[in-house]
C-alpha cells in the first residue's frame, strides 16, 4: 500500500516577474562571493532568462555567459577578494551606506534594519555581514518579489530608497578599476538591469 503525499500548491508567478526574481538572485549570489564552478556552469548553460534579444541587457548578458564560459571559480574568488573584501579597506566597497550623504550615512543601517524588521526579515545569526551589504539588499528584492507579486509600490519603495541612490557609483568603480575584469562584465548587466528597473518603477508606481 503506498502512502498518499498531502497536496502542494506552488504559486505560479508572472513570466517577467520569475525572470526578475532570478536576475535578483544571481547578481546576489556573484555578489556575495566568488562564483563557484556549480554557479558558473549554471550561468553559460541558462536560457531565457533575457526575453528580447536586441536590448542593452541582452548583450550585457550574453557577454556574462562568454566570461562565464572562460574564467575559473579559482580566479573569479581572487578577483572577487581583491576588489571587495582585500586586507585592510577594500578598494571597492560593497555596502551601501559607504556611498550616501554623510547625514543620511550614519542612519542607514538604522532604518534599513527598522525596514527589514516591518519586512519580518533579520540577519542570520552566523552572518558576519552587516545588512546593507548589496548582496542582502538584492536577496530582500528577490524576497518581495516573490512574496508580494503584483505590489510594485513595495518594490519599489526598497529599490529607491536602498539601491538606486548608490550602485550606479558602485558599477562605475568596478568599471573604472584596473583589477576588475570579470567583474567589469558583471557591473555592466547589473547596471544595464538597474536601468530597466528604473524606468519600470517609474512608470508603473
Amino acid at each position: 500500500m503506498t502512502q498518499s503525499q498531502p497536496v502542494k500548491f506552488v504559486r505560479s508567478m508572472a513570466p517577467e516577474d520569475a525572470a526578475r526574481t532570478d536576475i535578483y538572485a544571481l547578481l546576489a549570489r556573484v555578489f556575495y562571493a566568488g562564483p563557484d564552478a556549480a554557479v558558473l556552469a549554471a550561468i553559460v548553460n541558462a536560457e531565457g532568462l533575457v526575453a528580447q534579444s536586441d536590448v542593452p541587457l541582452a548583450k550585457a548578458w550574453r557577454d556574462v555567459q562568454k566570461a562565464s564560459a572562460q574564467i575559473d571559480p579559482q580566479t573569479a574568488s581572487e578577483e572577487y577578494t581583491r576588489l571587495f573584501v582585500s586586507v585592510g579597506k577594500a578598494p571597492i566597497s560593497i555596502y551601501a551606506s559607504h556611498y550616501l550623504t554623510e547625514n543620511y550615512k550614519e542612519l542607514t543601517l538604522v532604518h534599513l534594519r527598522e525596514e527589514l524588521d516591518r519586512l519580518g526579515l533579520a540577519r542570520k545569526p552566523d552572518s558576519t555581514e552587516p545588512e546593507d551589504h548589496l548582496a542582502g539588499l538584492l536577496d530582500v528584492m528577490g524576497f518581495l518579489l516573490q512574496r508580494s507579486e503584483g505590489d510594485v509600490t513595495s518594490q519599489a519603495s526598497f529599490f529607491n530608497s536602498y539601491l538606486k541612490p548608490w550602485v550606479s557609483q558602485f558599477t562605475d568603480a568596478i568599471d573604472k578599476n584596473e583589477d576588475s575584469d570579470y567583474y567589469r562584465v558583471l557591473s555592466r548587466m547589473m547596471k544595464a538591469y538597474f536601468a530597466i528597473e528604473v524606468e519600470y518603477f517609474e512608470w508603473t508606481v
